[in-house]
Parts: C-alpha cells; structure tokens; sequence
C-alpha cells in the first residue's frame, strides 16, 4: 500500500513537472521526429521502382579460345566478347596510362603459364598496351604487392594475376589474384569484395556490380582460358571449351537505391533517435540528485523502489509515445516489416537507455557533468561499431558487444536495412535468422537484459557509492534484514546499554589523544549548566517518546564539526538548538534525519538507531532544511499533498489537512502559485508546511524562519506551538526571541558540543545577572554622559555593548530597590542625556546567548574589541580614502584594468574547477581527435582466400540441364562429374525452339518457371545449357545460367563445368580447384583512403564541437542566473570589458582543443585541404554566437541542455542527410538550395565544411558538373566566408542587445492607471521636500518611483530623499516592494515611471556614473565559491577603479573591519553563511563609496555576529558623514539600532516615514508589557487533581462527559466540554477564567482542540486556568493603574498602556511586585517598539485590526469583575493615535505580489 501511494505521489509530480517544463517536453518529442522526418524525406527522394521479371540472355557473354584453329567457336548468335575496346576497364581505371599495368603469372616454369602468357601477349599485348610479367610463385606476386614502394615513382602495377600453386598430372590449383577493393584509385575493382557472402537471401535485384566487374575485369576471360589451355595441354590444339556467361530470368524485384545511399548514415541515425529523451532524463533525474530533493524526500518517508518506479514509468510513457511515432513515420521505409516487431526494436532500445541513465547517474550530483559525461560516453560506446558492425566479426563478438544499447541498435539496423531492401523485411519468422552473424531478435533479448543490469547494478551504485547527500550504506547491504524487513525500536534496556555518557558530564573534553595537532583547546563544560530533566519527561523515556544523542561526532578532513555531543529531546517539546555560524546545528540535524552519516557515537529517534533504522524512521519523520528544497515547477498545494502521501497520511484528511495548514501559513491564496514565483519568506513557509504534513512525529527544522518578516515569523510560532503536541519538534535558529518563546528546552552548542541545556527560565537564572536597561540614543556615537549617570547611578552595573544608537546596560538584581527613584531621575534627564527611548527587561535569551557563547574567548574579545576602536577612533577625512573623491581615470586605463581584473577572475574559477576544466577542453578535444582517428583508421582488412566450391551456395542446389545438344552426346554423362560434394539435385528438361537461341531462350523460361514453384528454398544459383557436347574431339559449348543475385555464382558455377569437363576430357579423378585470391591492401591505397570514413567523422565533429557552445554558455547562465553580473556591473564594471575578457578567454580556451586537433589532423596525416582554416575560424564565429543565444535563456540547465542538442542536430545530423541529398541525381537541386538554411549556425558551417571536402571525390565521382574544389562556394569556400561573417555578426547582434535596441520586443504589461491615495502627512511631507530640493543636494533622491509587473503593480508612486550621513531603513512585508525599489535604485531594473539619482547623476540615464557612487550588498550573497575572501576584495578593487597604492590597505581594513582575517585565503562558497554576508557586505563597502546599499546584510548571522555587524555599519555612515545608506531588514532590533530614518511599505507604498523616535510617538501607544507566568508542573497538577476531588466530581455529576484514556502509559483524564466548563465553575471555582473559555478569549486553543477532538486533558486544562487566572490578575492591576488596557498580542500576552503620567520606572516597580504573589516569571517593559507598530501596519495589510481592550468601567458595571470588548470602535476609543492607525489601515492598498515575481 505504501509503495502504490508513493509510486503515484511521484507520477503525479513528474507530470506536473513535464507539463509545466514544456518547451523542452516539447524538444523531447520533436527532436527524434524531426531525425525520422529527415530519412523519410530522403526515402521520398529516392526513387524506388518494381522491376522484373527480366531475361539477362542480351547481357551475357562469351568466351573461347581464340588460338584454337578449330572454326565455328561462337553459338546461339554469341561472338566472342569483347569486339571492341571496353573490356579490361579495371586496368584503364586504376590509371590513364596502361603501360602502368600488367598481368601477372606463376609459376615461371610451367608450360601451361607459359602458354597462358603467350597467348595473352597475342591477342591483347599490341592492342591495349598490355605486358605479361612471370613470377616465381604465388607468393612472389603478393609480396610485390605488399611492397612500399609498389605503385610509387612511376613503378607499375598488376592489373590481375593467376598461379598455379600446385599443377600436376591429376590436380591443378589456381589462385585467381585480383583486386576486391574499392578506393580512391579504385572505384570499380575487378572482382566483388570477398568479405561479403556468395550468395545473400537478402538480395532480390541482380548484383549488376558483381556481375559487371567479373565480365570486364579480366577474370572470366583468363578463367577460360586457364580451362582452355589446361584442356589443349592434354588433349591437344583442337580441344577448346567454349563458355557463355548469362544470367539466369530474373524474378520481381525492387529496384531501391535507398539502402544503398544511407547505408553509413543509417545506424547512426537509429543510435541517436533517442539522444534527446536519455539526456533529459538524465539531466532531470542527477538535478535532483543534485539539489538534494530526492534526499530529502526520502527523509520524508519515500523509498527508492517508489522513486525509480515513477522515473520507469514517466521515462516508459515518454518512450513508448515516441516509439509509436516513430514506428508510423517510418511505414514508407520498413513497410515490409513486421510494424510491431520495429515497434518493440525502438521501445526496447529506449529502455534500455534508462537503465543506461540511471548507471550513469549514480557517480555524479552535477547535472551538468552527468549530462555531458552520459552523452560522451554513449558516443564513445557507438564508436565501437566500427570494428564489430563487420560480416568477419564472430557472432559471440557482437553479442557480447550489444550488452551496450547503442551497439545493439546499430547491429539490428544493419539487419533491418537488408531486409527491408530484399523486400523481405523483419518478421517474426526470420528475426532470429543470422545474417552477418548476427541476429535482429539478439538486439531485442540484449537491449532487455541491458536494461536490467544497468538498472539494478545503477540504484546499488547509488546506494554504495559516496555521495553529497545521504548516507552511503556497506556494499553487502541487499543482503541485510534491514534492507528486507522494516527494523523494530530498541527497549529501553537496550536503549540504556547503546548509552555511552552520563546525561550531565558527557558533554565534556575529548581526549587529548583525539585532538588534531594544531587545534584549540575543547571547551570546559561544568554540569551546572545543563538542568536535571523532570520526572514527567522521564517517563518519556520509557515509552522512548525521545531522541537520546550519546557521543555523538562528525569529522570533515581535519575538522571537528561535531564532537561528541551528548542531549535529549522529547515528545510534546520543541527542542531550539542555538549556536554561532558554523557550531555544528545544522550537522547535528543533518545526521539526525540521515542526510549525512556521524564518524562515532549513537542517536536514537523514538528508540530507533539513527544508523540501522533510518528506513523505518523516516516514515515518521519532517524536514524542513536550512536552505529551501522545492519544485520550481509544482505548485504549494502540489507539494502538501506529494509529501502527505509520503507520509501516509489517510487520503481522506489530506485535502483538510492541507486546507489547515495554507491556512495556518496565512497560504490561502497561495496554494495554486508555482513555488519558483513565491517571495524568500513564502518559500520558507511552504517548506516549514512540508515538514509538518502528513503528522509527522519527529520535526527538524533548520533555521525555519529565515527570510520571513515579524508578522509572519510570529505567525510561525503561533503555528508550531500549536503542531508540537505528540511530536518532537527539534528547531534551530539565530533569533533569540524565537528560540524564548519556542523552545520548551534550549540547548547552546559550540565547537560541537553543547555548552548548555535547559528550559528557557533554567538557563536565564543560571547566565543572567540582572536586569537590561536598552536604550535608544539620539545620535549615533558614543554617549559618556549617559554612560557616567547610569554607572554611578547604580552600583554594580555595566555597560553591556553600545551599538549605533542602542545602548544596553546590565542592572545588578541586588538594587531592585533603588530603581523607582532611578528610573523617575533618569526620566527628568532624557533630554539632557540625549536619550529617544528606554526599555527594561529581565535577562533575555539573547544576554545568556552572548555570555555562554563568550565564555572561553578572551581572545577573540580583545580582536574584536579593537576593531571597535578602531571604527570610533576619531575621523580624518584626509586618511580615509573615498572611492567618489579619486578613482583611475581614462577609458583606456579602466578597460585594461577590468581587463585584467575579469581575466584572473576567469582564471581563477576554471584553475579549481578541475572537472569542468576537463570537460570544457579535453572532451571537445578527444571527441575530436577519435573522429579524426576513426576517419584515417581503415576498419577493412586483406579479404580472405575464397575456393570456388559448392559450399558456397546453399546446399541441395536444384541444377537443371538441358538433354538437346548439336553435338549428339548425353549431357547427363558430364553432370554426373560434378563436384560430388555439392549434393546437387539434378533435372533435366527438352527445350524447342528453332535455333540454337531459341532453344537458350527456351531453357531460360522453363528454369524461370520451375523457381516459381519454390521461390526462396532452396534458392538455385546456376543452371548449364550444353549447346554441343564433343566427347570424342573435347570440343564444348557451353552456356552457365547464374543466379545474379549472388556475386560469386558468375564465376563459381562456370568453374564446377569447366572442373567437370576436364574430368570427362582427362580423368575421372581430375581434380581442378580455383580460388578466389584477393590482392592485399595497397599501401599507396592506405595512404590515399585516410579520410574515407567522412560521415562519421562529422557526427563525432559535432559532438565534440557541440560541447564547446555548452561550456561557454553554462558559465554565462551561471553568473547571470545568480545575478553575479549585475553585482559586477553595478560596482563600476563595464560590459564592454566584460564581454572582451569573456570573448579573450573563452577563444583562448576553445582554441586549446581546436589548435590541438589541427596539429594531429596532420600528425595522422589526414589530408582536408583547408579544414584547419574551417577548425581555425570556428572559436571566433561560435563564441559570440553562443553569447547573442545566452540571452535567451534563465537557468543554466535548459540552456545546457538546448545548446549541446541544437548544435549536434543541426551541425551533426543535418550535414550528413544534406551531403545525402546532394549525392542523389533526383534530390540534388534540392540538397543544393536546403544546404544553405543551417548555415546560419557556425558549428554547421564547420563540421558541414569538413564533411564536404573530405567527401569531395565522391561528389565529383557521382556529379561531374558539381565537381567542387576545397574553396569553391560550393564546398568550403562558402562556409568559411560564413564564419568569417559570423565572427563580424554576432558581436554587433551583442553590442544591439547591450544596447537595449531589441528591448520593444519584450512584453510590457498592462497599462494601469494611478489611483489617488490619501497619504500620511510624513509622507506628503517627504514627497514634498524630494520635489523641491535639488538632485544635486541630496545623496539619493527617490521621485515618483513606479513598478509595474504584468497587472501587479509593485510600487506605487515612491519618493524620498538621503542626505550624506544617514542611515535609511526601508521596512515591509514579505511583497511590499523593497526589493523591486532596491533594484531599480540599484539599475537591475528599469522603472516603469518616475526617477531616482544618487549623488546627482540619474540612475536610468547616467547609470556608468552612479556606479562610481554606490556599493551594493544583495539580498542574497553574490560570491563566486572558488574565489577566495581576498580574492574577492582583490577583484573588486580593480572593478571599482581603486589606484593601486590603495587596494592593499583597504583589503587589510575590510579583512579586519569584518573579522574575516582567518578566513582570508578560504574559498568562499566553504565559508559559513555568516561569513559569507560579512564578505558580500565588505565587497560592498571597499572603497568607501559614499552611497550603500545593504539588503538584509545581517541575515543568517547568529546574534554575536549580527550586532557586530552593526558596529560595522554604523560606521559608514556616521565617520564623517561623508556616505548615505539605505537598508532592508526584517529584524526590528536592528532598524532601530541602525537608522537615522526609516520607511514602512505596505502594498507598494509609504504608510510611515520619518525618524525612528517620529514614528514611535506618532503611533506608538505607550508602554508595551510582555510577561509569562510560571507553570504548574506534573506533581503540582496532581495535587491539585487531589484537592478538588476531581475524579468523585466527574464520576457523580458528568459521567458521561469525560473518560479515561491511556496516553503514553499514563492514564489521562479526557473532558468534552461540558465537563470543561463544569470543572471550572464548579471544581476550580474560577469564573473569570470561565469567561475567557471561548473562541474569543484566552482559551481560544482549548475550544478549537475540543472543537477538532472533542475532548481535552484535565491536567492541561488545569495548568491553562492557573495561568489564566495570574494573567487576569496582572491585567486587573494595569487597568487599575493606567484605565486601560489593549491586548496587543494573546499568545505571548503582550500588552499595550497609555504612558500618562508613568514611567518605566514606576511600571518596573509595579510589575516587581507582582512577582512572587502572581508567579510571574519574567517580563519586559518598553516604550512602544518599532516591531510592534511594524506589526500594526503589517497585519492591516489584509485586514482590520480587531484587538481586546480592558477598560475599568466596563468591570465596574458588570459587577466587579473585569471585563472586556473586542469590537472596533472599542479598540480604537479614547486613542488619537489608534485612530489614525486606522485610517491608514483602511486607505491602504494590498499587493500579493513577490518581490521575486520580475
């Protein structure tokens, strides 16, 4: 059930994800039909014909002996052939000069060679020219052959030969020696290719070649004579033998060039059909290997035989679509084949391409490797079949062979050809026939077996095998239980014994001997400060409702990222784990939920073994990772329900569970919206959704609120507070606030181990030491009266740290009792103190964070701590440099320094990038060179001797004779001497006819009918006419009727009667054998034939240049996909110099291979004129080509995968199909005009331009007229003038684009009109003073900024202004627009109306100006990870033209300004993601620019890094007021430490601006008090249960209304709400908090719980009133105190005051008192924050506020008691401020639109 659920989850997903990746589903398809469309169109164009049945009769020939004085040698009106001079052409054709050949005899001394060479010398030496030369043997001759020098310097050469390697009385052999070879010199050899059968089944038409090469070559002619003069050598002068030579009628037959005319194109083109569908399949599947989302998925509960089941069936349906398509296109070429039979050779070839992918996937992670790798290997696997696809290959050979799929399918191909042009085509019945020793269905039994073996031996590779994601099991583990079976948990027994440390002290030092030479001292941790676990939650342990880590480590290189970590987590807890950048949280969860492997030590999840049971243990397993792991392509609602179906969740909760979850994530609206077009905080939301679906019982969530505004974050923990009961929920994070009000239990980690652990309450006892006084200062630098009046003012206390303008001081707990009268002097004084604002608070998490995470690091104190003295040193402008003050000036100047600066960048990043390095240079390279190598390779070898004997043909031959002859003797007398070896079965029959023609002609129909009645088997080969017998005088007339569908029965059924003519004229007993001798291979011909296999040559040409394109393009993508580029851009690069650089390296390295493959071009001595001018033009034409094509794309893997495809299809397949054409008589007008359409592509022109000249010969050869020379424009010379234009073209096509001269082209969206707003006053205000003040007078001016997306508008009508020495906070929402003002601020896009300057240059139309001003630090870190941190500062350096004498003292300032000083010379993208913003916001600030610009710069930093972060930008701005910044955060905390004046957006407009103390006291609504009450804990609650005689109450009044149930061992008391109600009434007696049991007040949890289960545990309904009823309590004395009271946030029960006449002070004390008598645990007390008014705008971005208000007349009224409203006029009354709160909220306008979304 499990896998049938996972198994559709994962289709689902992959058809979701195929439908909405169209564009390249749609090249999926097209692509191989686009292959079969181009054959069909060469089937069409080759014109095919039904011919026969034809007589041969006028075609054949005669032979005799013309030295004979018998007369009268010549019948059935048959003259001696030749009469003229056609004969002998092979010896004409090898060279224009005859007296260059001769023949060649042997043995010099026998009397019938003798003879033989006189009477050739008489009958033919004076006609044609021709010598007779004798050799002493067989052997003579061919070593002549084989000679070096044979046919060199004028030598000549022999034209045929024939000796007699054995001639006695009884028995003469003759080797016949001619030459088989088809070269360039050679192009009709005068004997058939003796590699090739006799006789093929699979041809119909007549072998017309065959037959012509042994009629006019010589060999027929010296055959009889041989017989001749053997006869008359024995039997004297007037024996002769005279022989015709016909074909026998021929049956119907097809008369088809096309298989003939793409016999080298064809295999090719079955391998790469499916080239396209296996390289996305397996880019697809490694990228989400890749990513890490199948890994993460598995934590989710997914097993791998569900995972690679969905891929076979997406993969499955994909190729079966495709083969049907296939199989229907090529009817017009296959239509004799069985159509299912070529529909299951595709379909099994397509699958056993997935295993192929799935084997090759399992050793790369890099989609792009794997892609690249996957598609060199399958060709270099082709390759292969060069030296097996041949008939000499043994059978076992090219089976073995075919365990590859692109050997497999080539081999059938071969077969389905022959088939196809024998008309016979592939049937079941002839499927496993052998033909060239090998069978079709072989291919189809050995795709299938490949598809298996590669499958299964892929998914156990990707298990064993190492691995960036995922624990990699031990080689035997199919053979494990756990493999099998699904594991048990461990007893508690053996849970205990699995235990290695005690749970206090085993947190402490390793031992010296595990410590790594070199490294610090291990952190001393005393057992103090880690609280003693309960008894309630040790009774977890025994049902192992817990995680248990016992010595837990993890070690990288060197490094101990974890070690020995020892802690617990329990059920109905979360569990924050906090800890600086790089403490070991996220390892720790990684090694948790299996992601990575430990080095040592036990966890157990549940009483499961993290490293045996991780199968079993994921079925209950969340995870949400640190960095988002989503579909770009599935929408939010898509992933709820695939992840819940990991999880089993019953199908009918999931649709109402993801109902409840969008709605818990405020996702609502979102849930139809592709992830890729969610905003960061959006995204953080649905992963956090995605961990808790499906009720998942353990939840890791690392960092879950990164990127997520207040208002969402807090919506968060509302969320997660609620989803934590019967779960672990084990949390990371560097927001202090989060971990407080989240963490039931916390644990610090440092160095890896856990420094501490407790309950919040538990560790602030331990580590606080007082009371925190956090102060807003009015200026931003350093107050020493402030610091003197709080120093002497209370004894004891301290300044904690001073940041910007927040100041925090810590008050000693021992002088509680000065406080009223110091609080009540220091209110007097703020003025004069210059003091905006003050809070205090009892020790915060943050206060333990700092101090546990500081203890032990003196060290790193003092560092820091002169980096602050440094920053507040005192300012000299004149020591300071200022990049807008001095910069290099001259354009020639800037461009060679970009110049350099982007060339060591390249170099640098390709250096340590070995494996792309490999793939970019040396793969194109070897690719390159094998095709070159293949192309000078010969495959063919010396044909093998061939004897002339029956057992050539098919066995049984069916011969028949005719019984008329002139001569009166018994033809059947001469047929019984037949080889008697032959088995042939003999017939004769009487012919009429009226002449010795008519009578041949006779015997000609009458064989021709008796093959009707038995087509096919067996297939007769030769029949004899005697037309006189002379037994007494040896005188014969003979005509041999061959079959000429065999090529050798022309010579070999004349050879059995002239072997049995001797045997009548001789001896019975003679015995005359001939064999067919081939001439060896010429060297001269090896030489000149290098270059012959030219088809081939282009394909690998053009996957080896192919691969070149997808280099360049892939580096591009990648820095503009990761907005790397505009980083450069904005920091003073120019594109010119960037493009040059790029242009300058990338030719640098494409010439690498191209140089390389020109230079063994002539080291294998191929001989293509001109190619290296094609191979040396290439680099400049493709690499702007690829450029101008880079704009087309987003993402680095479409564009990868598009590039490497176009180029090899249109310059790999296209040439080859075109050069086809162009050889065709009746396609080649057509091939000369489509030859031109793909010139538009430089790689065609290339590898089109090389396959032309290396096939010159054989163009001139087949069209004379179009006999092109290497230049001519026709072959070369046209292609190179195109790339000499390509390489001039594309750059201006660049510079166009560059320019924006195509932008009208892009789609604009709707025009929107503006709406009036009724704007605050601020606003007006700031609007106002932007208009009327000069660009030149402000550092940043912001007028009427407008951005439209579509119909979104995202900004409305924005504008403000800076002057030198502010710091600017930009606020809003996940969507308010910050980001689209920031980048059209920053020229990353262009706004739709309005302007915006910086430093008085406007950014739109003076954009290389306003780069000299700014630094930029984006949103998310642009670095380059194989740059180092110095590196980077280096590079940027140069970009913004900062002289030389600077650099290196700004590099060491920023190195230490920013702490990075260790980490100078580390690679950035190994560098936490804290020290990755301090490097993104150093690159930004380099040079001093005075206007910055920091979006979210403290992001991801725990709280010690951020708030020196802070340090550092504090001084930007304040250190002579010489720089303006603009900031994005969505920390509150450091708004208002930072700004000087800040901004709320909301809907894409100000609600607010002004500075941050404006604000407050504008809509701030007094004092703010946060306070939490102690609980009650187990054995409170159970005397409490004692005390009120709950369960006599409950069994006498509602025993209906409640019931026991046993919850995790313990028996729980379970009440609906009847009983609820009644117990609070009557049992507690506590009707005030009766009066918050209900939707609307504090027991809104409770109703919904019961609402959901109907019923709710006593003990919690216990621990709620009590305090409930504190929290009332407390809320009666505040409206007693201040009149009113505004409940601003109930979970955390925050409340708002009106400030009257009270200070903080006097609220400090008041609350003081409340301690003890209310069990108040701790509290904090502030002016009105930014985060709470933030909250206030953020939550009326969607609706009207509706908060509680407690008034005292209202609880006078009813009684006494308090009471309370909830409607809007009631919030809003007696508060001037609320009401213009108000006001904005309901003039405002909503935007749902992410930033993002551009």
């Amino acid at each position: 059930m499990t896998f049938w659920r996972h198994y559709k989850a994962l289709c689902v997903k992959n058809f979701y994800l195929y439908k909405r990746n169209w564009k390249g589903s749609l090249c999926e398809i097209l692509l191989p039909l686009f292959m079969i469309l181009m054959l069909l169109a060469l089937r069409f164009a080759i014109s095919k014909e039904t011919k026969g049945p034809d007589s041969l009769l006028d075609s054949g020939y005669l032979w005799y002996d013309q030295g004979s004085t018998t007369a009268n040698k010549e019948f059935a009106d048959y003259s001696i052939f030749p009469n003229d001079t056609t004969w002998f052409n092979y010896c004409f054709d090898r060279d224009d000069t005859p007296d260059r050949n001769y023949i060649a005899l042997a043995p010099s001394g026998n009397t019938i060679i003798n003879n033989i060479k006189a009477r050739l010398e008489a009958d033919f030496g004076s006609t044609y020219n021709l010598t007779v030369k004798l050799y002493a043997s067989r052997d003579e001759i061919i070593n002549t052959i084989k000679s070096s020098t044979y046919e060199k310097d004028d030598i000549p050469g022999i034209c045929f030969g024939a000796a007699f390697t054995e001639a006695t009385a009884d028995k003469v052999t003759v080797n016949m020696i001619f030459d088989d070879m088809v070269s360039d010199r050679n192009d009709d050899p005068n004997m058939p290719n003796q590699d090739l059968p006799p006789a093929d089944d699979f041809q119909r038409g007549p072998n017309e070649d065959a037959f012509g090469q042994y009629k006019t070559g010589g060999y027929t002619y010296l055959q009889n004579i041989i017989a001749n003069e053997i006869l008359m050598n024995t039997r004297g002068a007037g024996a002769y033998i005279s022989m015709l030579y016909t074909g026998m009628k021929t049956n119907v037959y097809n008369k088809d060039d096309f298989p003939e005319q793409v016999a080298d194109l064809w295999p090719m083109a079955m391998m790469l059909l499916f080239l396209a569908p296996m390289y996305r399949l397996l880019f697809n599947c490694t990228q989400e290997k890749g990513t890490k989302m199948r890994e993460a998925m598995k934590v989710m509960g997914l097993t791998d035989l569900p995972y690679w089941c969905s891929w076979l069936t997406y993969y499955t349906l994909i190729n079966t679509i495709l083969c049907l398509g296939m199989m229907l296109l090529l009817i017009p070429v296959t239509e004799y084949s069985n159509k299912f039979l070529i529909f299951l050779y595709f379909w099994l070839y397509g699958m056993s391409l997935f295993g192929y992918c799935v084997l090759i996937m399992a050793f790369f992670s890099s989609p792009k490797t794997a892609g690249l790798v996957g598609t060199m290997l399958f060709f270099a696997l082709s390759f292969v079949n060069q030296l097996v696809n041949d008939r000499t290959v043994s059978a076992t050979t090219k089976n073995l062979a075919s365990i590859f799929p692109s050997l497999a399918v080539q081999l059938a191909s071969t077969n389905l050809l022959a088939y196809e042009e024998a008309g016979i085509g592939i049937l079941f019945g002839n499927a496993n026939e052998s033909y060239q020793n090998y069978k079709f269905a072989t291919s189809l039994w050995m795709n299938t077996l490949s598809f298996f073996i590669f499958t299964i031996l892929g998914i156990y590779l990707e298990n064993v095998l190492p691995s960036t994601a995922g624990v990699r099991k031990p080689l035997w583990f199919p053979f494990t239980k756990s493999f099998w079976f699904d594991t048990k948990k461990n007893t508690p027994a053996e849970e205990e014994e699995a235990s290695v440390s005690p749970r206090k002290t085993s947190n402490k030092v390793r031992d010296s001997s595990d410590l790594e030479a070199g490294s610090e001292e291990c952190l001393e941790i005393s057992a103090d400060n880690f609280e003693e676990v309960p008894e309630n939650l040790r009774r977890k342990e025994d049902d192992q409702e817990f995680v248990k880590i016992s010595n837990l480590k993890k070690k990288f290189e060197k490094f101990w990222a974890v070690d020995g970590l020892n802690s617990e987590m329990y059920e109905d807890q979360i569990f924050a784990l906090l800890g600086h950048n790089g403490a070991g949280k996220t390892t720790t969860i990684n090694m948790l939920c299996g992601m990575i492997a430990p080095t040592s030590g036990k966890a157990s999840i549940y009483g499961y073994d993290i490293t045996q049971d991780m199968k079993s243990l994921r079925k209950i397993m969340g995870y949400c990772p640190q960095h988002n792991i989503l579909f770009p392509k599935l929408t939010v609602a898509e992933h709820l329900r695939i992840f819940s179906e990991f999880k089993g969740k019953p199908r009918s909760e999931i649709t109402e569970e993801i109902e409840e979850i969008l709605e818990d994530l405020n996702m609502i609206d979102k849930r139809d919206v592709l992830s890729m077009n969610l905003s960061g905080g959006y995204k953080r939301k649905l992963s956090l959704g995605i961990a808790l679906v499906g009720g998942s019982k353990i939840v890791f969530l690392d960092e879950p609120s990164s990127g997520m505004d207040v208002t969402a974050r807090r919506e968060m923990w509302d969320m997660l507070k609620k989803y934590k009961n019967n779960r672990i929920i084990i949390l990371t994070t560097h927001y202090m606030e989060e971990a407080d009000n989240l963490g039931d239990r916390i644990g610090i980690m440092s160095q890896g181990k856990m420094l501490c652990c407790g309950r919040p309450e538990f560790l602030k006892n331990r580590f606080g030491e007082g009371f925190n006084l956090v102060i807003v200062k009015e200026e931003r630098k350093d107050n020493h009266k402030l610091e003197e009046f709080i120093l002497n003012s209370i004894e004891g206390s301290k300044k904690v740290s001073e940041v910007s303008s927040e100041a925090t001081y810590l008050l000693p707990k021992d002088s509680t009792n000065k406080f009223p009268e110091f609080f009540k002097e220091f209110d007097s004084k703020l003025g004069h103190l210059k003091v905006n604002s003050y809070g205090v608070s009892t020790t915060t998490l943050e206060e333990v964070f700092l101090k546990v995470e500081n203890s032990g690091k003196e060290e790193d104190e003092k560092v820091i701590e002169k980096i602050k003295k440094r920053m507040t040193s005192e300012y000299n402008p004149d020591s300071e440099y200022s990049m807008a003050k001095e910069q290099i000036e001259g354009p020639i100047q800037i461009f060679f320094l970009h110049l350099w600066a982007l060339l060591i960048k390249r170099f640098l990043l390709s250096k340590r990038n070995i494996k792309g390095l490999v793939i970019e240079i040396f793969v194109p390279f070897i690719l390159i060179l094998a095709g070159y190598w293949m192309a000078t390779v010969q495959f063919y070898k010396d044909s093998a001797q061939r004897n002339l004997d029956p057992s050539l043909f098919p066995l049984d031959q069916r011969v028949i004779y005719n019984t008329y002859t002139t001569g009166g003797h018994n033809s059947a007398d001469l047929i019984s001497l037949l080889d008697p070896s032959s088995n042939f079965t003999t017939a004769e029959i009487t012919t009429s006819g009226s002449s010795e023609r008519a009578h041949l002609q006779n015997f000609d129909e009458q064989i021709y009918n008796a093959s009707l009645l038995q087509p096919f088997s067996p297939y007769r080969y030769g029949h004899y006419f005697f037309n006189s017998l002379d037994y007494t005088n040896h005188r014969y007339e003979v005509a041999t009727l061959f079959n000429t569908t065999s090529q050798d029965a022309a010579v070999a059924f004349p050879h059995f009667i002239y072997e049995a003519i001797l045997k009548k004229s001789i001896s019975s007993t003679f015995n005359y054998t001939m064999i067919n001798d081939p001439m060896p291979i010429v060297q001269v011909y090896k030489d000149q034939e290098k270059g012959g296999n030219s088809l081939f040559l282009g394909l690998v040409l053009s996957i080896g240049l192919a691969m070149i394109p997808t280099s360049v393009i892939g580096f591009l993508i990648h820095e503009r996909s990761r907005n790397l580029v505009h980083q450069q851009t904005i920091s003073g690069m120019s594109k010119f110099s960037y493009w040059i650089s790029n242009y300058f390296f990338d030719i640098i390295k494409v010439f690498i291979p191209v140089i390389f493959a020109i230079i063994f071009m002539y080291i294998l001595n191929v001989d293509y004129p001109y190619a290296w001018l094609l191979l040396l033009l290439y680099p400049f034409a493709i690499v702007p080509y690829t450029y101008v094509t880079s704009f087309i794309f987003t993402e680095e893997g479409p564009a990868q995968n598009f590039t490497i495809l176009h180029h090899f299809f249109i310059s790999g397949f296209c040439p080859i199909v075109i050069f086809v054409l162009r050889l065709i008589r009746s396609t080649s007008d057509f091939g000369d005009v489509i030859m031109w359409f793909p010139r538009f592509l430089p790689s065609y022109n290339t590898v089109g331009g090389i396959i032309v000249i290396a096939m010159k010969d054989l163009l001139a050869n087949d069209r004379k007229e179009k006999a092109p020379g290497p230049l001519s424009f026709d072959a070369a010379g046209g292609d190179l003038i195109l790339l000499i234009f390509h390489a001039f073209f594309w750059p201006i096509m660049l510079i166009l684009i560059e320019k924006g001269f195509f932008d009208f082209l892009r789609k604009k969206g709707k025009s929107i009109e503006e709406e009036e707003e009724i704007l605050d006053n601020d606003v007006l205000k700031e609007r106002n003073r932007v208009e009327e003040t000069s660009e030149s007078e402000l550092a940043v001016k912001v007028s009427h900024l407008r951005k439209v997306y579509g119909n979104n508008v995202a900004v409305k009508d924005v504008s403000f202004g800076l002057e030198f020495g502010d710091c600017f906070c930009l606020l809003g929402v996940n969507g308010a627009g910050k980001t689209s003002t920031f980048k059209m601020l920053t020229g990353d896009i262009v706004p739709t109306k309005g302007d915006s300057y910086i430093c008085g240059n406007n950014v739109n139309s003076n954009f290389s100006e306003v780069r000299k001003q700014i630094g930029y630090c984006p949103q998310f870190d642009c670095i380059f990870d194989m740059m180092t941190v110095r590196e980077h500062l280096e590079f940027y350096t140069k970009i913004k033209k900062i002289p030389k004498e600077y650099t290196s003292k700004l590099i060491s300032e920023q190195l230490k300004s920013m702490n990075l000083e260790q980490y100078e010379n580390k690679l950035a993208g190994t560098l936490s993601g804290g020290n990755k913003r301090k490097l993104s916001v150093a690159m930004a600030m380099i040079g001093n620019p005075p206007v910055v610009f920091l979006d979210e710069p403290s992001a991801g930093m725990d709280p010690k890094a951020r708030r020196f972060m802070w340090e550092v930008i504090a001084k930007i701005s304040t250190r002579g007021k010489n720089s303006a910044v603009i900031l994005t955060t969505h920390s509150m905390e450091e708004a208002e430490a930072l700004s000087t004046s800040m901004g709320i957006m909301v809907g894409g407009q100000f609600k607010c601006f002004g500075s941050k103390q404006h604000i407050k006291n504008k809509f701030g609504t007094g004092y703010q008090v946060e306070v939490k009450f102690k609980g009650l804990n187990t054995k409170d609650v159970e005397n409490k249960i004692e005390s009120i005689e709950l369960v006599q109450f409950l069994r006498d009044k509602y025993p209906a209304s409640c019931k026991i149930e046993n919850i995790k061992n313990n028996e729980e008391i379970m009440l609906n709400e009847e009983a609820c109600r009644a117990v609070l009434k009557e049992c507690l007696i506590s009707p005030q908090t009766l009066d918050e049991f209900n939707d609307e007040g504090f027991g809104y949890e409770i109703c919904k719980a019961l609402k959901e289960r109907g019923f709710y545990s006593a003990s919690e309904l216990i621990k709620w009133e009590h305090i409930t009823r504190n929290n009332l309590e407390t809320v009666k004395t505040l409206v007693s105190e201040f009149g009113e009271v505004q409940l601003v946030e109930k979970t955390y029960l925050r409340y708002s005051v009106e400030k009257k006449d009270k200070s903080i002070g006097y609220f400090f004390g008041l609350l003081e008192n409340l301690r003890n008598k209310l069990d108040l645990d701790e509290y904090s007390v502030s002016q009105t924050t930014l985060e709470q008014i933030f909250n206030g705008f953020a939550r009326s971005k969607d609706h009207e506020i509706a908060q509680r208000i407690f008034t005292k007349p209202e609880m006078e009224d009813s009684g006494g008691e308090y009471q309370s409203s909830s409607s809007s006029d009631r919030i809003l009354k007696n508060s001037e401020s609320r009401n213009r709160l108000k006001n904005l909220v309901q003039k405002s306008a909503t935007s749902d639109l992410a930033d993002e979304e551009e």
